[in-house]
Parts: structure tokens; C-alpha cells; sequence
């Protein structure tokens, strides 16, 4: 069902284009397409022109008009980060809209020939403004879509080879929810018989690495990302996406993803989502979820932290506030497991080292880095009371039973210690030296705290 502002957009291009050339067919191809026939809402409006000779002839007329749109941008091929043809992308009537011609072909081509050329048939449907039908070149595409399937419109190699980020998509689409009440697509068995051949997926080796890091973060955010993590672990996604290093900063490093490494990623990942209700504050789940996936590898390699900063930022292109924060969920899981180790060889543990680092990591971290840390521990064979013991020890010297280490306030502040003579950096080492003696001594008052020091700072300060 086509909305009034829908409409009233298809009439505007159907102007713009008379101008131009009146005798093109204009389609709207894709995902709009298909989710209007899922009666879902779309703002994804991709145009696909057929008859137009170049796309750069009608940025010329745009361009010679600039009253028709209110913006416009020509992205060729080499520029474009997530699809590896020439667009030309333009706001009309408050809508964004991505132009182009049929695929692989020229402008004049038959327009069944591009729709076999489409990475799925769902996304192989077509809509003719001007004649207000819907289009099934494949004659695949709506059985499909009602059968929730997807299919390749030519045999899956010949397909995935033209654009080897189809794969992903794929897994992308999988994990997908169109509705609350739906869980995402089925693949036919000939995609994931696919899937096996090495000569595909070496393929992801030389891809745009923006693309494929596009399509990991719309995996792994999903909301049925246990599955797409599944899928890239058993068929060895991992090992190829990290080979597609070329140009970086570590372009010898040795890849680690091998077939262990792929499972027990996602058997962390997995355990991760399971646990992520149980988990309080306003998390950002990609973050967490990600921490997951790098577990295995920073458990378990040398040089983990040169490692996993050069995963993230050059292979997966994460944001740098997203590396930041699973640096953080990891060195600490890696802490906390550190101390059940300790416990376990009969050691004990500072008081003052634990209450720290729990004051530093409020309790929405520490409840993720422990997760972390639990399985982990898990994926090393250890059993349960492993990391029990160190939430118990914990309680019994009174540092989770309530929340008075994420509750403390500092007893003295840098301007008393600025009297007593203190100066630059060293303000901040003593206020980190209260805060550890106030964990030490939870019933001390703030004179309790003033006379210890004094007692402890230098004759001469």
C-alpha cells in the first residue's frame, strides 16, 4: 500500500525524468519493495533507471536545475564504502533516494537481466511507478518472501562472486526480525552448500574492509545475533575476514582464526546473549557483545592487547569509543579471573587492590567483566566454583554486600591536601592512597582519615 507522500515523491520523479528523457522506465527496487509486501514500513528507496544512458548525464541536469532536488551527490564506484557501483544519491520531498541503472549492464539492457544479476530474489522485486505494478523477473521473489526463504536468483557461487559481501548479507539477513512475532529467513541448502568452497570466501580477503565491517556490526547487533555468529563460526567466516589485512599496519601478523578459535568465539558470544538481561545500567550491548567475541583470543594469545586493538580498529573498523570499552570489559575480566587463580593456588588477595579496582569500575562494568571473566574460565576448563570463589571471597570481606565501594565519597579533597603542601601529580596519588585506606577502614571518619595523613606524609611537605 502505496502512502499519500509516496505518491505524491513517485509523480515528482516522474516529472523530473520527462524533462530529461520521457521515454525511461523508472523503478523502485529492493527493499522497499519487499517490505511493503511484508506490510512493513521502508524508508530504504532505492530508483533503478532503465533507458537512461549514464547516470552522470541526469547529475548533469540536476545539476543545470538545481531547483528539481534539494540535494544531490554523484558517489562513483571507488568512492562508494558499501556498494561497489556508481550512485547517484538525491533528497526529494524530504526523502533520501538512491539512483542507479540496471547492474552489470548497460542502460539499455533487458531489465530481467538485472534481476538475475541481484544478490536474493526478495530483492529482486521491482515496482513501476508509471504503471503501478509490482514486478517478479525471477518468479521466485514473492513465493519466497511469503515463505520467508532465501535464494540466490542464479546458482549461489556465480552470485556471491560478483559481490562477495552478498555472503554476509546473507547471515545478515538470517539473524534478522521483520516483526516481534517472526524469527528472520531460512536459507536454501545450496547457499549454505556454498559456504563450504574456500575459493568463495578467500573472496571476502580482498573486499572493501568498511563493507564487510558494515555487515559484522549489522550481524552482531541484531537482534537473533546468536544465529549470524553461529553461521560465521561454523563455516570459518572469522579466519577470511581477518586475511583481508592488505595495507595495514600489521600485515604480517598471523591470523589466529582457526577452527577453535572460530567455535569457542561463538560459544562465548552465545553464552554472552544469554546473560545480557541479567546485566544492570545502560549498557551498550554492541560493545559487550563484541567483548565476547575477542574473549577466546585475549584469554588465550601472546601480545593480546597489540592484537586485539589492530582486530578492531583496522580489520572489524570499530569506533574508538567501542574499542575503548572492550579494552576495558577485557583487561578487567582479566583481572578478576586473575584473582581466581590466586584463590585457587591458596593465595589472598589485597583488600585494598580488590575494593580499588571495584571503585574505579562502577558496578555496570564489574558485572560485565565478570561475565567475561566467568566464561572465560569456562572455555578453559575450569568449573564453576572457579569464579565463585572470587564472588565469594568478595562478600565475605564485605565488598558486595553492599554498595558502599560504589557509593564512597573521598573523605579529603585536593584543596585540603593543597594546604598541607601537596603539589601537581602527587594531588592525585594521595587522593588514590584515601580512597584505598577509606576501603580499608569503611568505619573511618574523614578526622580518622586527616590524622593517618598527616602521619604519613613527609616532614617537609
Amino acid at each position: 500500500e502505496i502512502s499519500t507522500e509516496e505518491q505524491v515523491l513517485f509523480d515528482r520523479l516522474i516529472q523530473i525524468f520527462e524533462g530529461l528523457n520521457n521515454s525511461v522506465n523508472i523503478y523502485i527496487v529492493g527493499g522497499w519493495v519487499r517490505d511493503k509486501l511484508m506490510n512493513k514500513a521502508s524508508s530504504d528507496i532505492d530508483v533503478m533507471v532503465q533507458g537512461l544512458h549514464n547516470l552522470e548525464s541526469l547529475n548533469e541536469y540536476l545539476l543545470d536545475n538545481p531547483h528539481l532536488v534539494e540535494e544531490r551527490r554523484y558517489i562513483n564506484k571507488k568512492e562508494n564504502a558499501l556498494k561497489p557501483f556508481d550512485v547517484l544519491w538525491i533528497r526529494l520531498l524530504g526523502f533520501d533516494l538512491d539512483i542507479t541503472t540496471p547492474k552489470y549492464l548497460q542502460g539499455s539492457a533487458n531489465i530481467s537481466d538485472d534481476a538475475f544479476a541481484r544478490d536474493l530474489t526478495i530483492n529482486s522485486l521491482y515496482y513501476n511507478i508509471r504503471t503501478k505494478e509490482t514486478l517478479d523477473y525471477t518468479n521466485q521473489g514473492i513465493p519466497d518472501l511469503s515463505n520467508r526463504m532465501l535464494r540466490t536468483p542464479l546458482e549461489p557461487k556465480i552470485t556471491f562472486s560478483r559481490d562477495p559481501v552478498r555472503i554476509l548479507r546473507v547471515i545478515r539477513f538470517v539473524c534478522t526480525k521483520f516483526d516481534a512475532e517472526e524469527n528472520g529467513f531460512t536459507v536454501v541448502p545450496d547457499i549454505y552448500t556454498s559456504f563450504e568452497d574456500p575459493s568463495l570466501l578467500e573472496q571476502l580477503e580482498i573486499v572493501s574492509r568498511s563493507r564487510i565491517s558494515h555487515e559484522l556490526e549489522q550481524i552482531v547487533t541484531s537482534e537473533n545475533c546468536e544465529i549470524g555468529v553461529q553461521i560465521l563460526a561454523r563455516y570459518n567466516f572469522f579466519y577470511y575476514i581477518f586475511n583481508n589485512i592488505t595495507g595495514s599496519s600489521h600485515s604480517d601478523l598471523q591470523n589466529p582464526w582457526n577452527y577453535r578459535f572460530n567455535q569457542e568465539a561463538a560459544e562465548s558470544f552465545s553464552e554472552a546473549v544469554k546473560r545480557l538481561s541479567d546485566l544492570s545500567g545502560n549498557l551498550d550491548r554492541g560493545s559487550v557483545l563484541y567483548s565476547s567475541l575477542f574473549l577466546p583470543i585475549w584469554f588465550r594469545e601472546d601480545n593480546t592487547d597489540i592484537f586485539t586493538k589492530f582486530l578492531m580498529r583496522e580489520v572489524w573498523l570499530l569506533r574508538k569509543a567501542v574499542v575503548n570499552d572492550i579494552h576495558t570489559y577485557l583487561n578487567g575480566a582479566q583481572v578478576i579471573y586473575n584473582w581466581g587463580v590466586a584463590l585457587d593456588n591458596n593465595q589472598i588477595l589485597s583488600r585494598d587492590d580488590t575494593g580499588y579496582f571495584l571503585y574505579t569500575n562502577k558496578q555496570s562494568k564489574w558485572e560485565v567483566m565478570f561475565m567475561l571473566a566467568d566464561i572465560g574460565s569456562m572455555l578453559l576448563g575450569k568449573d564453576k566454583s572457579f569464579m565463585s570463589s572470587v564472588y565469594n571471597y568478595l562478600v565475605s570481606i564485605g565488598q558486595l554486600e553492599t554498595n558502599y565501594i560504589w557509593d564512597l565519597k573521598v573523605l579529603l579533597s585536593g584543596k585540603y591536601l593543597y594546604s598541607l603542601g601537596v603539589r601537581g601529580k602527587e594531588i592525585g596519588n594521595w587522593i588514590q592512597r584515601i580512597i584505598r585506606w577509606q576501603i580499608i577502614n569503611p568505619q573511618g571518619t574523614k578526622e580518622d582519615c586527616e590524622v593517618w595523613i598527616q602521619s604519613e606524609l613527609p616532614n617537609d611537605t
